[in-house]
């Protein structure tokens, strides 16, 4: 038996509540401790306040382990202390250039370590990144992605429709949108028949500046189009023929 708790309405919502799986939207603004001009303890004066809803709620269902399935959110371990049952951190992501932590490296490996019973990573790069949380209390735990509800074959109806090809994250310098773009100018040269989608939002100015005028330059601009933020990857994955992935660093181990 399980029960989830999320934040707010959205694409997991709907899928969670698709599925028999007891569930519970909060419909509060969960404070996190990255992306956020907020100090410190502004940050955990929020938290602390979340928290306490958190744990009215959770004392109801009075689970026998409370799993926080991120490292930005908090509610899960205070309530788990609240509660005094056992806390499992599933950390799937670390502060880099877009994703400033109010804390430094030290400091919350320092926290995850006293709040939490168990810590899972979802890849190497993040366990690696934590590396002096024990070994003794860490695993890493691969995500499971179903890649048969996102089949891609037969997209295209017929051999004049353009090669689809996605590239889905933040307009950043981390994420290597500009590899893509230099990827797909050889492409122009074979004259091949493609679109390049760039679904993110942007969030650094000046490489996205740096995007526009290297599509300029190149003479790219029929052949790739800026979607903006995605609210439902799931559905431009479909949509696409190939999804690239340039991260320099990915804590997300696709």
């Amino acid at each position: 038996y399980s029960h989830i708790v999320m934040p707010e309405p959205g694409p997991l919502v709907e899928k969670v509540q698709a599925e028999p799986i007891s569930s519970h939207v909060m419909n509060l603004r969960w404070p996190w401790v990255a992306c956020t001009s907020a100090a410190p303890q502004q940050v955990l004066d929020q938290t602390a306040t979340a928290g306490l809803e958190l744990i009215e709620h959770l004392a109801g269902v009075n689970p026998h382990v409370i799993i926080s399935n991120t490292s930005v959110i908090l509610m899960g371990a205070v309530a788990a202390i609240g509660l005094n049952k056992p806390h499992v951190w599933d950390i799937r992501e670390y502060s880099m250039p877009g994703l400033e932590y109010v804390w430094d490296d030290a400091a919350l490996t320092e926290l995850y370590r006293r709040c939490s019973n168990w810590v899972f990573f979802n890849s190497q790069n993040t366990a690696q990144h934590y590396r002096t949380l024990s070994e003794a209390k860490s695993s890493v735990v691969y995500p499971i992605v179903k890649l048969a509800t996102l089949a891609t074959a037969g997209n295209r109806r017929s051999e004049e429709d353009p090669v689809v090809i996605l590239v889905l994250g933040a307009v950043h310098p981390i994420k290597g949108q500009v590899d893509a773009l230099l990827a797909v100018k050889e492409l122009v040269k074979q004259k091949l028949n493609f679109k390049l989608l760039l679904a993110g939002p942007q969030t650094d100015p000046a490489y996205y500046r740096k995007l526009i005028e290297l599509i300029e330059h190149s003479q790219l601009g029929d052949y790739v189009e800026f979607l903006g933020e995605a609210r439902r990857a799931q559905d431009l994955i479909a949509q696409a023929d190939v999804v690239l992935v340039c991260s320099r660093d990915e804590p997300f181990g696709r």
